[in-house]
């Protein structure tokens, strides 16, 4: 009975040995987990934080392309207007 009693003893150790061996490789991979999720997190931000970045410069660019449009067509109709008066001369 007693080597019976010592039997059971010995193999609940090794299950918590083995259970104590599993939540620790729980636990390292869900370290790992929150490693790489942090990760992603700080990337997807970064992501964003550029493409706002790049809408905010197309924004800017077509601004200034409109404003150059303008300049040009007024520029031409003023050529336009000197060729015009220079030939009625």
């Amino acid at each position: 009975m007693n080597s019976r009693i010592a039997e059971l003893k010995a193999t609940v150790l090794d299950l918590e040995e083995n259970v104590r061996e599993k939540d620790s490789v729980i636990e390292a991979r869900t370290k790992a987990i929150t490693l790489m999720s942090e990760d992603f997190s700080r990337r997807n931000k970064v992501t964003i934080d550029n493409l706002e970045e790049t809408r905010q410069e197309m924004r800017k660019m077509q601004n200034n392309f409109v404003h150059q449009e303008v300049k040009m067509k007024e520029e031409h109709k003023r050529l336009k207007e000197d060729l015009t008066a220079k030939h009625s001369r």
